[in-house]
């Protein structure tokens, strides 16, 4: 009987797997932003292009330029950028998955804890200084239903025994978060509706720059 040469993947090889779905993904989104805001440029010219959602959903609408019209279009182009910094954002984060976790860490040398690891994203893609604790960083921003969560949202957890913050991540879409968790384990993705996370989610934030 012949050894069977190949064994089934670990979770080594998992992760890595996921984290180029998770970046493929991402560089779709962005593509798909930077098309919609070339586009939304466009609103400028006589012949005015109004979004739907999709970019399959365009309506040209021939009319000339006018207070309402240009309105409409920083209103888009708000959307896009924000739309743009958020995929950014997960795109740096996501490049740290397997840092391993240290507390009191800052960086991706010498490990990151939560909430040096939230701090370290937002510096280097947005140019943000949030506070170094998540406690802290839970009172930044604007509160967010987590109903409404978008990506790039700050979600906040009770660890402990008490119902104070003790732990943040970063909201990545599709109900799953971003986050390095405790010593002996490294930047990952979890998914939000986990029993262990959803008794333990206080409520989010959106950090706007």
């Amino acid at each position: 009987m012949k050894k069977n040469i190949f064994s089934p993947p670990n979770d080594f090889f998992y992760g890595i797997l996921q984290r180029e779905l998770m970046i493929f993904k991402l560089l779709s989104m962005k593509i798909n932003s930077i098309v919609k805001y070339i586009f939304c440029l466009s609103l400028c010219l006589p012949s005015t292009l109004v979004f739907a959602d999709k970019i399959d959903d365009i309506i040209v609408i021939n009319n000339t330029k006018s207070s309402s019209t240009t309105q409409n279009a920083n209103t888009m182009l708000n959307k896009v950028d924000n739309k743009k910094q958020a995929d950014d954002l997960l795109m740096n984060a996501m490049g740290m998955l397997g840092v391993n976790y240290k507390w009191g860490g800052d960086n991706p040398k010498s490990g990151m804890d939560c909430s040096g690891f939230i701090q370290y994203v937002f510096k280097t893609t947005q140019d943000v200084n949030l506070p170094r604790t998540a406690r802290m960083m839970s009172q930044q921003g604007i509160p967010v239903a987590r109903n409404n969560l978008q990506p790039g949202d700050l979600i906040f957890f009770a660890t402990g025994k008490s119902r104070a913050v003790t732990h943040v991540g970063v909201y990545i879409g599709d109900d799953k978060f971003i986050h390095t968790p405790r010593t002996g384990k490294s930047v990952e993705i979890r998914p939000l509706s986990n029993k262990y996370w959803t008794k333990a989610y206080l409520w989010a934030r959106r950090i706007d720059k």
